[in-house]
């Protein structure tokens, strides 16, 4: 009976995660959708991930409750763009979410790591095959990050950003130190499989 309830506020914790997250990047300066999309993937995408559709199903909430406000701007031989700007009440709603204590983990859910605990119901060499191409993986998204973290000090000072550098940059850096240690874990699992 509880599942049902644990679904409805997990899925609430994510919407309300993602406004607060949109407004955070709106407090940079006004942006698309689509430029909303890049930002995501180009600076939180190692604790926050979201959809074109989500973040423009977000940004119509937003802007219904009061907290963005959108105009459009017409482009030759294009579709409009609609900009997205943060308001005063925006503003308010980001800072009073900020201020807000943590009281809990943030709660994980990671299906490869579900199918390496059933990993003994199927044959070594497929479990061997997941982790090897989970650590590929790894290797690949570390490698993004490498290049987050070479750029963005040089971003930040194009953008005026000088005071959130330091705070961008720990949270590339906590995702770098995750992905290594993630990375060392899948090696010395794959070595001690291959030796048993």
């Amino acid at each position: 009976m509880l599942a049902p309830i644990y679904v409805k506020s997990y899925i609430w914790v994510i919407i309300v995660s993602l406004k607060h997250a949109l407004l955070g990047f709106l407090s940079f300066g006004p942006a698309t959708g689509y430029e909303l999309k890049h930002a995501f993937e180009n600076s939180v995408q190692h604790f926050w991930n979201a959809d074109l559709s989500q973040i423009y199903r977000a940004l119509e909430s937003l802007k219904e409750e009061g907290l963005v406000t959108m105009r459009v701007e017409q482009q030759e031989s294009k579709p409009p763009k609609h900009i997205y700007s943060l308001t005063k009440s925006g503003r308010a709603e980001l800072l009073r979410w900020l201020s807000e204590p943590i009281v809990e983990l943030p709660t994980v859910r990671n299906p490869f790591l579900l199918k390496i605990f059933f990993g003994a119901l199927l044959p070594r060499e497929i479990v061997l095959e997941h982790l090897r191409r989970f650590d590929q993986a790894l290797h690949e998204r570390l490698e993004v990050y490498k290049q987050i973290e070479a750029y963005l000090p040089k971003r930040c000072r194009e953008q005026g950003l000088h005071e959130h550098e330091p705070f961008l940059m720990a949270t590339v850096l906590l995702g770098m130190k995750n992905l290594k240690a993630t990375q060392q874990w899948c090696r010395e699992l794959i070595s001690e499989l291959e030796q048993r």
